[in-house]
């Protein structure tokens, strides 16, 4: 970044650096990759602790799904423990974790997606295993927010901050 320098106010005392205002700041989009994650951040801890809260349907769902049957426990408890650990990845003051940790989600938000279309496309009887308002969304909806958050990921992962 490029400083320019000015005269202090009090006197001959030296020249000191001109802050950025927050216009310049918020004006080269920097802040958006950090924004996308925190919201990455958000979305994982909801679903993950809503999924929680009702792990008993939420594992039950996942019975009536003849490929994930014989898995549900397992499913059940390890989504929302992979969510809550990727969401704390994000905000741990590490740099490559943070990183890893959204490139994993995005990641885990496509597979949300293809079960979602799979189960619009392939099931008569469609169950949606999202917690909390997510889980009430209509099916077209719900693939088209995902694609979107897919998209958003995808790109502040591709960013350097």
């Amino acid at each position: 970044m490029n400083q320019q320098y000015h005269h202090h106010r009090t006197g001959p005392q030296g020249m000191v650096p001109e802050q950025a205002s927050i216009k310049d700041r918020l004006s080269n989009f920097s802040w958006i990759p950090a924004a996308i994650r925190y919201f990455y951040v958000f979305l994982f801890t909801y679903t993950g602790f809503s999924k929680l809260q009702d792990i008993g349907s939420f594992a039950k769902g996942f019975r009536k799904v003849p490929f994930f049957a014989g898995h549900a426990e397992l499913i059940g408890w390890g989504i929302p423990i992979l969510e809550l650990m990727l969401a704390m990845g994000m905000i741990l003051p590490f740099v490559k974790v943070q990183k890893w940790s959204l490139r994993i989600s995005v990641a885990l938000m496509g597979i949300f997606t293809i079960y979602l279309f799979l189960m619009i496309t392939l099931v008569k009887d469609k169950l949606c295993h999202c917690g909390g308002v997510i889980g009430s969304l209509g099916w077209t909806q719900h693939l088209v927010l995902n694609l979107i958050i897919i998209g958003l990921g995808l790109w502040a992962a591709r960013k350097k901050n």
